[in-house]
Protein backbone atom coordinates (compact mmCIF):
# COMPACT_ATOMS: atom_id res chain seq x y z
CA UNK A 1 0.00 0.00 0.00
CA UNK A 2 1.28 3.40 -1.31
CA UNK A 3 2.49 5.73 1.63
CA UNK A 4 1.64 9.25 1.54
CA UNK A 5 3.62 12.63 2.50
CA UNK A 6 1.94 15.72 2.68
CA UNK A 7 4.35 18.83 3.42
CA UNK A 8 4.34 22.80 2.88
CA UNK A 9 7.63 24.56 1.99
CA UNK A 10 9.12 22.31 -0.29
CA UNK A 11 10.96 24.01 -3.51
CA UNK A 12 14.13 24.50 -1.30
CA UNK A 13 15.93 24.14 1.68
CA UNK A 14 14.78 21.09 3.96
CA UNK A 15 11.21 20.94 2.21
CA UNK A 16 12.88 20.13 -0.96
CA UNK A 17 15.50 17.76 1.15
CA UNK A 18 12.64 15.78 3.05
CA UNK A 19 10.48 15.72 -0.94
CA UNK A 20 13.65 13.78 -2.06
CA UNK A 21 14.24 11.66 0.86
CA UNK A 22 10.83 10.27 0.97
CA UNK A 23 10.39 9.73 -2.52
CA UNK A 24 13.76 7.60 -2.55
CA UNK A 25 12.30 5.60 -0.03
CA UNK A 26 9.22 4.93 -1.86
CA UNK A 27 6.47 7.05 -0.94
CA UNK A 28 3.99 9.18 -2.77
CA UNK A 29 5.12 13.41 -1.76
CA UNK A 30 1.83 15.91 -2.38
CA UNK A 31 4.14 19.54 -1.71
CA UNK A 32 2.74 23.03 -1.57
CA UNK A 33 4.99 25.29 -2.89
CA UNK A 34 4.34 29.21 -3.78
CA UNK A 35 5.45 29.47 -7.60
CA UNK A 36 4.13 27.84 -10.47
CA UNK A 37 7.89 27.97 -12.04
CA UNK A 38 8.85 25.66 -9.17
CA UNK A 39 6.27 23.11 -10.68
CA UNK A 40 9.34 21.60 -12.76
CA UNK A 41 11.74 21.37 -10.35
CA UNK A 42 9.20 19.63 -7.79
CA UNK A 43 8.41 16.53 -11.02
CA UNK A 44 12.38 16.83 -11.65
CA UNK A 45 12.49 14.58 -8.18
CA UNK A 46 10.09 12.05 -9.26
CA UNK A 47 7.25 12.89 -12.23
CA UNK A 48 5.38 9.86 -11.21
CA UNK A 49 5.69 10.09 -7.27
CA UNK A 50 5.73 13.83 -6.95
CA UNK A 51 2.62 15.81 -6.63
CA UNK A 52 3.04 19.67 -6.79
CA UNK A 53 0.18 22.12 -5.48
CA UNK A 54 0.55 25.90 -6.30
CA UNK A 55 -0.75 28.18 -3.13
CA UNK A 56 0.29 29.69 -0.13
CA UNK A 57 -0.85 28.82 3.30
CA UNK A 58 -1.20 32.53 4.46
CA UNK A 59 -4.51 32.83 1.80
CA UNK A 60 -7.86 31.53 2.51
CA UNK A 61 -8.08 29.82 -0.62
CA UNK A 62 -5.24 27.14 0.54
CA UNK A 63 -7.99 24.52 1.66
CA UNK A 64 -9.77 24.58 -1.96
CA UNK A 65 -5.81 24.23 -3.62
CA UNK A 66 -5.46 21.29 -1.91
CA UNK A 67 -8.49 19.55 -2.67
CA UNK A 68 -7.94 20.33 -6.14
CA UNK A 69 -5.09 17.97 -6.41
CA UNK A 70 -5.56 15.43 -3.21
CA UNK A 71 -8.73 13.12 -4.05
CA UNK A 72 -10.54 12.91 -1.06
CA UNK A 73 -10.11 8.74 -1.21
CA UNK A 74 -6.03 9.37 -0.30
CA UNK A 75 -5.09 8.68 3.32
CA UNK A 76 -2.84 10.78 4.48
CA UNK A 77 0.35 9.17 6.75
CA UNK A 78 2.51 12.27 7.54
CA UNK A 79 1.64 15.77 7.41
CA UNK A 80 4.91 18.09 7.79
CA UNK A 81 4.29 21.68 8.28
CA UNK A 82 7.64 23.54 7.07
CA UNK A 83 6.78 26.24 5.34
CA UNK A 84 8.31 29.24 6.82
CA UNK A 85 10.43 32.67 6.33
CA UNK A 86 12.27 34.90 8.91
CA UNK A 87 13.02 38.68 9.37
CA UNK A 88 16.14 40.67 9.86
CA UNK A 89 16.80 40.20 13.38
CA UNK A 90 16.34 44.42 14.99
CA UNK A 91 15.85 45.58 18.24
CA UNK A 92 12.25 45.84 19.31
CA UNK A 93 11.36 49.45 18.53
CA UNK A 94 12.86 48.83 14.95
CA UNK A 95 11.11 45.77 14.46
CA UNK A 96 8.44 46.17 11.59
CA UNK A 97 4.95 44.84 13.18
CA UNK A 98 3.92 43.49 9.94
CA UNK A 99 6.47 41.12 9.55
CA UNK A 100 5.59 39.84 12.89
CA UNK A 101 1.76 39.64 11.84
CA UNK A 102 3.40 37.70 8.12
CA UNK A 103 5.76 35.47 9.99
CA UNK A 104 2.67 34.75 12.00
CA UNK A 105 0.38 33.98 9.20
CA UNK A 106 3.34 31.52 8.09
CA UNK A 107 4.68 29.62 10.92
CA UNK A 108 0.99 29.18 12.83
CA UNK A 109 -1.62 30.44 11.01
CA UNK A 110 -0.72 28.98 8.15
CA UNK A 111 0.07 25.39 9.20
CA UNK A 112 -3.56 25.73 11.16
CA UNK A 113 -5.02 26.27 7.80
CA UNK A 114 -3.04 23.08 6.18
CA UNK A 115 -3.73 20.94 8.66
CA UNK A 116 -7.65 21.64 9.01
CA UNK A 117 -7.47 20.83 5.12
CA UNK A 118 -5.60 17.75 5.85
CA UNK A 119 -6.91 16.41 9.16
CA UNK A 120 -9.71 14.20 8.04
CA UNK A 121 -7.87 12.68 5.50
CA UNK A 122 -4.71 11.44 7.70
CA UNK A 123 -4.53 7.60 8.09
CA UNK A 124 -4.89 5.29 11.50
CA UNK A 125 -1.27 5.48 13.30
CA UNK A 126 -0.23 8.80 11.43
CA UNK A 127 1.61 11.98 12.52
CA UNK A 128 1.56 15.76 12.30
CA UNK A 129 5.17 16.93 12.20
CA UNK A 130 5.00 21.18 12.94
CA UNK A 131 8.43 22.16 12.06
CA UNK A 132 9.76 24.35 14.37
CA UNK A 133 12.87 26.19 15.86
CA UNK A 134 14.60 26.07 19.20
CA UNK A 135 13.71 29.78 18.89
CA UNK A 136 9.89 28.37 19.58
CA UNK A 137 10.86 26.64 22.72
CA UNK A 138 9.30 29.65 25.43
CA UNK A 139 11.73 27.74 28.23
CA UNK A 140 14.86 28.51 26.11
CA UNK A 141 14.02 32.02 25.58
CA UNK A 142 13.15 32.76 28.88
CA UNK A 143 15.80 31.40 30.30
CA UNK A 144 18.09 33.41 28.32
CA UNK A 145 20.40 30.57 26.86
CA UNK A 146 20.01 32.20 22.92
CA UNK A 147 20.42 35.67 23.99
CA UNK A 148 23.71 35.30 22.24
CA UNK A 149 22.03 33.63 18.75
CA UNK A 150 20.65 36.87 16.51
CA UNK A 151 17.16 35.75 15.95
CA UNK A 152 13.96 38.74 15.06
CA UNK A 153 11.67 39.02 16.72
CA UNK A 154 8.76 38.03 14.38
CA UNK A 155 10.06 34.54 14.04
CA UNK A 156 10.64 33.59 17.53
CA UNK A 157 6.99 35.22 18.25
CA UNK A 158 5.71 32.97 15.12
CA UNK A 159 7.31 29.67 16.21
CA UNK A 160 6.32 30.52 20.24
CA UNK A 161 2.88 30.55 18.93
CA UNK A 162 3.45 27.41 16.89
CA UNK A 163 4.47 25.59 19.58
CA UNK A 164 0.76 26.26 21.53
CA UNK A 165 -1.01 25.04 17.85
CA UNK A 166 1.12 22.17 18.20
CA UNK A 167 0.67 21.83 21.99
CA UNK A 168 -3.44 22.29 21.82
CA UNK A 169 -3.98 20.10 19.05
CA UNK A 170 -1.79 17.44 20.57
CA UNK A 171 -4.11 17.42 23.44
CA UNK A 172 -7.48 17.41 21.37
CA UNK A 173 -6.19 13.85 19.56
CA UNK A 174 -4.56 12.38 22.49
CA UNK A 175 -7.57 9.78 22.35
CA UNK A 176 -6.85 9.41 18.92
CA UNK A 177 -4.16 7.01 16.96
CA UNK A 178 -3.11 10.80 15.38
CA UNK A 179 0.25 11.74 16.85
CA UNK A 180 1.31 15.80 16.80
CA UNK A 181 4.62 17.22 17.84
CA UNK A 182 7.04 19.71 17.26
CA UNK A 183 10.84 19.14 15.65
CA UNK A 184 13.69 21.34 15.60
CA UNK A 185 15.17 20.03 12.76
CA UNK A 186 19.10 21.20 13.47
CA UNK A 187 20.70 24.04 13.03
CA UNK A 188 20.30 24.07 9.28
CA UNK A 189 22.54 25.38 6.49
CA UNK A 190 19.93 27.37 4.41
CA UNK A 191 18.36 30.45 3.53
CA UNK A 192 17.45 31.27 6.88
CA UNK A 193 20.45 29.55 8.65
CA UNK A 194 21.68 30.87 12.06
CA UNK A 195 25.45 31.87 12.44
CA UNK A 196 26.08 28.57 14.06
CA UNK A 197 24.56 26.37 11.70
CA UNK A 198 25.94 22.80 11.37
CA UNK A 199 24.01 20.18 9.09
CA UNK A 200 22.52 19.95 6.15
CA UNK A 201 19.34 19.44 5.06
CA UNK A 202 19.66 16.27 3.51
CA UNK A 203 21.03 15.07 7.13
CA UNK A 204 18.23 16.08 8.76
CA UNK A 205 15.63 14.90 6.00
CA UNK A 206 17.02 11.46 6.57
CA UNK A 207 17.19 11.98 10.06
CA UNK A 208 13.09 12.67 10.06
CA UNK A 209 12.67 9.61 8.11
CA UNK A 210 14.18 7.50 11.09
CA UNK A 211 11.94 9.17 13.57
CA UNK A 212 8.80 9.20 11.87
CA UNK A 213 7.49 6.53 13.20
CA UNK A 214 8.90 6.70 16.87
CA UNK A 215 7.53 9.92 17.70
CA UNK A 216 5.12 10.76 20.83
CA UNK A 217 2.11 12.86 20.94
CA UNK A 218 3.22 16.60 22.48
CA UNK A 219 6.20 16.39 22.33
CA UNK A 220 9.14 19.08 21.15
CA UNK A 221 11.95 17.31 19.52
CA UNK A 222 15.23 18.04 18.41
CA UNK A 223 16.77 16.01 16.10
CA UNK A 224 20.28 16.40 16.93
CA UNK A 225 20.22 17.65 20.83
CA UNK A 226 17.05 15.23 22.14
CA UNK A 227 14.10 16.22 23.46
CA UNK A 228 13.23 19.99 24.33
CA UNK A 229 11.14 21.44 27.19
CA UNK A 230 8.22 23.39 25.54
Amino acid sequence: MDKNLFITGTSKGLGYAVTREFVSRGWKVYCIIKDKKDIETMKNIDKDNVFPIVSDVTKETVKKDIEKVLNKNIKIDLLINNAGEAEKPLPFLQSDIEGIKRNLDIHCIGAARVTQAVLDQMEENSSIINISSRFGSVKKIASGELDHIPCSYSYKIAKGAQTMFTQCLSRELKDTNIKVCSLHPGKLKTALAAPDADHEPEEAAAEIFKIKDKIENGKFYSLFEGEFEV
